[in-house]
């Protein structure tokens, strides 16, 4: 099968932070319990880094489902700044287990 990638829209968010709580958990770490509301933050930090164009979160399909997703974020620093070599990570990159 083949998979999609396609950006994420701002009010699908919430789903973004329900795949990352997810893969939190894979890796033994469970955040829901330790930092109550930590799914709303982060909803709301990426939804306004998109807005700023500073950012995007991506989902990847299969079969009309959510298979993965990743985020891409420019660095906001003095190199980044000073000598105009945009930088950035790629991170949260996570496949749904079959």
């Amino acid at each position: 099968m083949v998979a999609t990638v396609r950006a994420v829209l701002p009010g699908e968010l919430e789903s973004a932070a329900a795949m990352r709580a997810q893969m939190a958990v894979e890796m033994g770490r469970g955040w829901d319990d330790r930092y109550p509301g930590w799914r709303e933050r982060f909803a709301e930090y990426w939804r306004a880094r998109q807005r700023a164009g500073t950012a995007q979160v991506f989902f990847a399909e299969e079969a009309g489902r959510l298979a993965g997703m990743a985020i891409v974020s420019l660095v906001d620093d003095y190199r980044s700044a000073a000598f105009l070599e945009p930088r950035g990570y790629v991170n949260g990159v996570y496949v749904v287990p079959l």
